[in-house]
């Protein structure tokens, strides 16, 4: 027997002509509403019956094709349904038409609309779902009788057929028709707006147009509609219409549906450019040098031309020269003494526009104007500004530099100190042998950057000179003097440089403590008790009534008091006479407030009480010079053991900041950041604070404000976080060595004449007397005596280091044949060192590597290099592998080429050796060749695209996620100096491709390759040995300056190793710089410190003298031996420069 899958269609109709006839005469004697409904039901159940013979039709494929249903409303009232088979209803074959009873339609699809429900053959399914409702027509006002209706549904895909007891809610789609376009300003365009009906029964929807732009006006032939339908739409622009694509949202609303279609409207008018901006002309020895910048309106089309014109009489210029798209043009072969007007029109490819204003300039070898300000340690401010309406062409004051000759000329003005003149030699200072000793910028007319200025100014007020020529000097990076007595809930206040610590727990002892700290001589000082004996108060520095500088410590709790003895006493210190006064106490009482003083007031803000331990959002201010308090407007939200900060607002004008702390009806800390107007004495919130923290303390310096460690949610915090209130956002600095809560932190003057950050003690791992400085131009702490690393045993330069289970082993070097055949194994995690095998050869300037050998084991492999105590340039090919496990060597094939100054990488176990040079001829080459291991064998590949020695290679996962290798840096390419270049070899196609350049261009350098960002740490600079730390990040192709090292090395060696505390550090080994180093210094680059050798002496080299950068800007610093001081050229709030 067979199985059939469906009924006969003979079976079909019977079932359907027999249901016809007893639902017609059942509804014959039934009431008028109940027969309506069942009408509706008969003819909701004879559609269904009718859908499924078509689809048994398709299932069957009856006449070989698809079967479907033509639901149809075109005509009002007299709505019906025809069976067809065929690919479509428009192509297809009608075979029946059923109409619905009197005074039942369909209400989806709505009048005037058509629906096809096709059935697929073998399957039955159908390619879309479908909703069909049938009810009542219209009883008044258009409105449906949905209480009298049915719904079936097809679903999409299986076909399956149900009718469902409930009526779908009210959808449509919404389109446009063109879905974009483009029109010039001023013209219109037109398109149609359909709204489909997509389920229920249908609804009035109105239309709208939102996101216009400017001058744009949106106008509907109908405001709304009944869907299915459409209606026209004009969008007019105007001439003022801006060019480019505007994206206008054009909605349909009804009730609560929404649905929006987004129309991509082009503006795209074509005409001639403007005017050029910001033309400018600056004489030079017999030219003329014009710029100005791209015109705000270029016309709809991009600038291909810049006509230039000239005359010597104002207003008559003529056609001189095009420059292209340079936004410059020089003018050469003048006459020296002639003053030339220009004017310059920009060309699109319409034509060309308006001629610009007249610019003029004298042509003659005077200077380019210098302008912006430098900040000297001692005496504040020095202005380089010109004074005669802006010009320095002709002398009154203000310094200049000729862009002919380099040299300085002209008067910079310090209001404290008087003149510093750049414009005569006056002789010269003993020290300096050079007999022109006049401030120059060194190779002016060249093209490398930065420029190294050299010679002398001189402070005539003084008759004492400032040297602007490069150097070194040394600053100490060793522990602080600790505090006498370790504490925390302590304050601090600065007078005269001089930082004075109060109070604190965790005793009476303790708080009654009043210790002065010298940050210049980094001495202590025991001062005058005060009267009470407090911790967790607030101390503020401010003037009195008569001007004089007085410490105010006001409120805290009392220590060796019952617990929660909070006080409002306000105590004054005079740093004179080393006494102390009372004075009017605080309104309330209460420990656990934040201070800041503005304008010689003191606003004490929140804190909580004793006993029933309420927090406050008071704000209560101390003026000192009428001994009273005020109360002013309560911050937004509860706070205690919050930080407060004055600084500069966005607007210039004075803010506190309020950040962290606990309160607010929250139980953990806060990263909220209050800011209040002390002018108008109003709050406003400001962005959060990273880290949430309570106790920590805020500092204010060069008007950033630091956030500076604090208890946060599972531990003591260290971090160092930065806020900007200018520009309301939050930076990330380095973090201090120990982890402090409850500590103090202060602002003053360091030992270099540069201001620095004090913390002082606080809890954390205990009661800290430990003090830690910090340096916010070099961002960095010197601070508590922290763990160093061994040094090797030997001090030397030249050598190699390759990692195989987490031991670093150091092979061979530089300076002689005995420190050549060293091989001495380091464990980061003891800290210790071993001597193991030592290799055949005695080598230097070798490359080494760890790769994994043909039985799979873990080797390092030593190739070429320098033989020591061979003749000079005596060049190697050796390769030697070194068994870790057993200690032994083993000689292995040698590199095709003799060389040295090599670099290498490994991947996937091969070992690629690039570039380096020759002996004897001292050839430097762009050679690649690879090595491998499995089967001892090497194979030359593609060439760098430049010769290279001395350059860095590293691994690492590309943009696109394949292995790439990076040589950086080095010596070659035809050039005499250091290189910055970056290549990229990607190992899988054989390619080669150039990068983003380093920073800072060196040679001898290492790289190392940790959490895929590459450290190029150290390295031969062309005036120093440099001990910077930049990272190249291969995903982005960008740059990022990180910490640098203790000591400037050259030649040294670096791997990336598991530390004591179990995360990945980087290790870098001797080296020579001021020597031949043995010590070693390991990175944290999650917290971006240093930990240097144990035969440091804590001193770093610090590069001063000034440099001209290639934006214009002057950077660094120059040194005058007596009022000035350090006079640092450039900051992040201002700097010096050159007006090009």
């Amino acid at each position: 027997m067979s199985k059939r899958s469906g009924y006969t269609f003979f079976e079909l109709m019977i079932v359907i002509g027999v249901a016809i006839i007893f639902g017609s005469v059942a509804l014959l004697n039934l009431p008028t509403g109940l027969r309506t409904k069942l009408e509706i039901d008969n003819a909701i159940n004879n559609l269904k019956s009718h859908l499924i013979l078509v689809q048994q039709r398709a299932i069957s494929q009856e006449n070989g094709s698809r079967w479907g249903i033509h639901l149809d409303t075109s005509i009002s009232g007299q709505h019906f349904y025809q069976i067809f088979y065929g690919d479509s209803y428009e192509t297809g074959i009608v075979v029946e038409t059923v109409y619905l009873p009197d005074g039942i339609i369909f209400l989806n699809p709505s009048d005037g609309n058509t629906e096809d429900i096709i059935f697929e053959k073998v399957t039955g399914w159908t390619e879309d779902g479908h909703s069909i409702v049938i009810g009542i027509e219209s009883v008044e006002d258009g409105a449906y009788d949905e209480t009298n209706s049915e719904n079936l549904v097809i679903s999409e895909g299986t076909g399956l057929i149900e009718i469902s007891p409930s009526v779908p809610q009210f959808d449509i789609s919404l389109n446009t028709d063109p879905d974009s376009g483009t029109v010039q300003p001023g013209g219109s365009i037109d398109l149609t707006v359909r709204a489909d009906i997509t389920a229920g029964i249908p609804e009035p929807v109105v239309f709208s147009a939102e996101n216009l732009p400017s001058g744009v006006i949106a106008s509907f032939d109908q405001a709304g509609c009944v869907p299915t339908c459409s209606t026209p739409l004009n969008l007019q622009t105007s001439e003022n219409t801006p060019n480019g694509n505007h994206f206008i949202s054009i909605s349909a609303v009804s009730g609560g549906l929404t649905k929006t279609a987004v129309f991509p409207l082009s503006v795209n008018f074509q005409s001639v450019p403007g005017i050029p901006e910001g033309f400018s002309a600056v004489g030079g020895n017999a030219k003329v040098s014009l710029s100005w910048q791209t015109p705000t309106f270029t016309g709809g089309s991009s600038i291909n031309n810049y006509r230039v014109y000239r005359s010597t009489v104002p207003g008559n210029e003529t056609y001189i020269g095009d420059a292209g798209v340079s936004l410059s043009y020089v003018d050469s072969g003048l006459v020296n003494g002639t003053v030339y007007y220009y004017k310059v029109s920009a060309v699109n490819s319409v034509g060309e526009g308006s001629q610009s204003g007249e610019a003029n300039a004298l042509s003659g070898a005077y200077a380019n104007n210098v302008s912006g300000y430098a900040w000297s340690q001692n005496v504040g401010w020095l202005s380089f500004n010109c004074m005669n309406e802006g010009s320095c062409n002709f002398f009154d004051y203000g310094v200049r530099v000729d862009p002919e000759t380099g040299y300085f000329s002209g008067n910079a003005w310090s209001q404290s100190a008087g003149w510093v003149s750049f414009d005569e030699d006056y002789g010269c200072p003993a020290t300096f042998i050079n007999p022109n000793c006049k401030a120059r910028v060194s190779g002016i007319s060249t093209g490398t950057f930065p420029k190294q200025v050299a010679g002398w100014a001189k402070l005539l007020s003084t008759n004492s000179w400032m040297s602007l020529a490069g150097g070194t000097t040394t600053v100490s990076t060793g522990a602080k003097s600790p505090m006498p007595t370790g504490r925390y809930g302590h304050d601090v206040a600065v007078i005269d440089g001089k930082i004075y610590v109060f109070g604190g727990n965790p005793s009476s002892n303790v708080g009654r403590l009043n210790q002065k700290y010298d940050p210049v001589s980094d001495t202590w000082e025991s001062k005058a008790l005060p009267p009470t004996s407090r911790a967790l108060y607030v101390s503020a520095a401010a003037k009195d009534g008569s001007g004089n500088d007085k410490i105010y410590v006001i409120g805290g709790t009392v220590t060796g008091a019952p617990a929660y003895t909070t006080s409002a006493i306000v105590e004054e210190y005079n740093p004179v006479s080393d006494t102390w006064t009372a004075k009017t106490s605080m309104p309330t009482s209460r420990d656990g407030s934040a201070a800041a003083t503005v304008n010689d007031k003191i606003y004490v803000l929140g804190g909580e009480t004793g006993g029933t331990q309420t927090i406050y959002n008071i704000n209560e201010m101390y003026n000192p010079t009428t001994n009273s308090w005020t109360t002013l407007a309560a911050m937004p939200e509860t706070r205690m053991d919050a930080g407060a900060a004055a600084a500069i607002g966005a607007d210039g004008k004075d803010k506190i900041y309020v950040i962290g702390g606990w309160g607010g009806g929250a139980s953990t800390a806060r990263n909220t950041v209050f800011e209040y107007d002390v002018t108008s004495n109003t709050w406003s919130v400001k962005a959060p604070m990273p880290t949430a923290r309570y106790d920590l303390i805020l500092v204010t310096i060069n008007n950033k404000i630091h956030a500076i460690g604090g208890g946060a949610e599972t531990n003591v915090a260290n971090v160092n976080e930065v806020y900007d209130p200018v520009t309301n956002t939050w930076s990330v600095k380095a973090s201090t060595y120990e982890g402090r809560s409850s500590s103090a932190g202060a602002a003053a003057e360091g030992q270099d004449g540069n201001d620095k950050i004090y913390v002082f003690g606080g809890n954390g791992s205990a009661n800290f007397s430990s003090v830690e400085e910090y340096d916010p131009g070099l961002d960095r702490w010197t601070g508590v005596s922290v763990a160093r690393k061994s040094p090797m045993p030997n001090g030397r330069n030249g050598h190699g280091a390759a990692v195989v289970a987490n031991k670093v082993y150091v092979f061979g070097g530089n300076p002689s044949s005995n420190v050549g055949r060293l091989n001495q194994k380091y464990d980061p995690v003891s800290d210790t060192w071993e001597s193991k095998a030592l290799p055949p050869t005695s080598r230097a300037l070798y490359v080494s590597a760890a790769a994994k050998d043909g039985s799979g084991n873990d080797k390092i492999y030593v190739i070429g290099g320098t033989v020591t105590g061979a003749p000079a340039y005596t060049t190697s090919a050796i390769v030697e592998e070194y068994n870790p496990v057993s200690d032994t060597w083993t000689a292995k094939t040698s590199m095709p080429t003799s060389r040295d100054g090599s670099a290498a990488a490994t991947v996937n176990d091969k070992i690629y050796v690039l570039g380096g040079e020759t002996g004897g001829t001292q050839t430097i080459y762009n050679i690649n060749e690879m090595y491998n291991p499995t089967t001892n064998s090497w194979t030359t590949l593609a060439a760098m695209p430049e010769t290279r020695m001395d350059a860095g290679a590293a691994a690492a996962i590309g943009a696109d996620g394949k292995d790439k290798i990076y040589v950086i840096g080095g010596w070659g390419g035809g050039a005499s100096t250091a290189r910055n270049t970056v290549f990229e070899y990607d190992v899988t196609s054989n390619t080669w491709s150039v990068k983003a350049p380093m920073p800072t261009a060196r040679y001898d350098l290492i790289l190392v390759t940790i959490n895929n960002k590459i450290h190029a740490i150290g390295g031969g600079a062309e005036t120093n040995v440099a001990n910077v730390n930049e990272v190249y990040d291969p995903v982005t192709n960008t740059w990022s300056v990180k910490a640098s090292t203790y000591e400037g090395r050259s030649s040294s060696a670096g791997a990336a190793a598991e530390g004591q505390d179990g995360n990945d550090k980087i290790y870098v080994f001797g080296g020579n710089g001021s020597a031949n180093f043995s010590s070693v210094e390991e990175y944290d680059p999650g917290l971006d410190r240093w930990i240097g050798s144990a035969t440091q002496n804590l001193i770093t080299t610090f590069a001063y003298g000034v440099q001209l950068e290639s934006n214009g800007d002057f950077s660094g610093y120059s040194w005058e031996d007596g009022a000035l001081g350090w006079v640092r050229w450039k900051d992040a709030s201002y700097n010096v420069e050159v007006n090009w």
